[in-house]
């Protein structure tokens, strides 16, 4: 009964551009240090519940594996 929409602008061009990063660089620097800041939310968390063995493990291991990761790939 009705077509199907066609998703673009009035000057013809797409409504969403292409990303202009490489695929690899930005998407994991991003994750990586969103990685590293959900285990310091979970240590601090596992902190204040007197767990120590998980605040060490969250903030020592995976804190410092997303920011050690992430670091080099900053331009």
């Amino acid at each position: 009964m009705v077509p199907p929409a066609e998703f673009t602008s009035y000057y013809g061009k797409p409504v969403i551009n292409a990303p202009v990063w490489e695929a690899p660089d930005i998407p994991g620097y991003l994750f990586l240090g969103g990685l590293a800041g959900a285990s310091s939310l979970l240590g601090a968390g596992a902190q204040l519940t007197e767990r120590p063995s998980l605040a060490r493990a969250a903030t020592r291991n995976l804190g410092l594996f997303g920011v050690g990761w992430s670091w080099p790939h900053r331009t």
